[in-house]
């Protein structure tokens, strides 16, 4: 009865020494996947810490380098200026020179004044066309297609040139001399807005292009029309390369018009200062 007693027990003990080990294996894992989920908490806010820090870094960089761009910018402006204004002495003086007679001084000075306007206003009308029109183009891709682009961003034109010449004029103005900055907000908030055109519709895509137009648009208009653009050319009519460049088509018959061409007036003849652009039939 002893022995049988002391088997039960032998049995028990090693079902006990048995289940201790079970437990010690359960537990062993656990606390090692406790370990490692600390473990990556500590790295996990350690890279936060580090991206923090890092966006803070390219924040102040960004900032750095748009304050440098901004003075470059400035400085350029100055140095276009001052450039425009001694080629103007330049040709005053050239003029001068090749005929010295003092009764011709005023027309001398006139004229080359007048050469210095159009070189003035030909690379910015240029300017608009090679910039800012080829990026509103981009904006307008996603939505529509090549021609309606063009007619859209030559409206554009047109109505701004339309409204500036009526503004020189006082008749949409009781100030006695309006600025660019009253003449502007006045075209988007009572002209562009109101009338819920195509114009107004893509307003927000083509924003820095409309500024554009107006800003040139306000110059070009400023000289009481020695300078137009030119307008009537259409579908089917001659292409001439003495004014117009081709866009992505070349031909000899004109498919439509996708900028026109910059006229200068004065009272011997009238010349075109900046090529136009047109679409040709092949």
């Amino acid at each position: 009865m002893d022995d049988q007693l002391n088997r039960v027990c032998d049995r028990l003990k090693w079902s006990c020494i048995q289940l201790d080990n079970c437990r010690s294996s359960v537990e062993h894992p656990n606390q090692e996947l406790e370990r490692t989920i600390k473990l990556r908490e500590r790295q996990v806010l350690k890279l936060k810490r580090d991206l923090k820090e890092a966006n803070e870094e390219i924040f102040t960089l960004k900032a750095k380098h748009e304050e440098e761009i901004k003075a470059k910018d400035d400085c350029i402006s100055k140095l276009k200026e001052q450039v425009m204004q001694l080629e103007n002495e330049l040709d005053i003086a050239v003029e001068m020179k090749s005929k010295p007679n003092k009764t011709d001084d005023h027309l001398m000075i006139s004229k080359a004044k007048s050469s210095a306007q159009i070189r003035e206003v030909s690379e910015t009308y240029n300017e608009l066309y090679d910039t800012h029109h080829s990026l509103a183009f981009e904006e307008l891709e996603r939505k529509m297609n090549e021609e309606e682009i063009v007619n859209i961003l030559l409206k554009t034109l047109y109505d701004v040139m339309k409204y500036t010449e009526e503004a020189r004029q006082e008749k949409l103005f009781r100030l006695r001399n309006p600025t660019l900055e009253s003449a502007f907000e006045k075209y988007v908030s009572h002209s562009l807005k109101s009338n819920r055109g195509e114009i107004a519709k893509h307003y927000d895509l083509i924003k820095p292009y409309v500024r554009k137009c107006f800003e040139i648009c306000w110059q070009i208009s400023g000289y009481k029309g020695q300078f137009q653009l030119q307008r009537g050319a259409k579908n089917g009519d001659t292409f001439s390369a003495d004014t117009y460049k081709t866009f992505t088509k070349t031909g000899e018959t004109i498919d439509y018009i996708v900028w026109p061409p910059l006229l200068y007036i004065d009272s011997d003849c009238t010349s075109v200062v900046c090529k136009g652009v047109a679409q040709c039939q092949k």
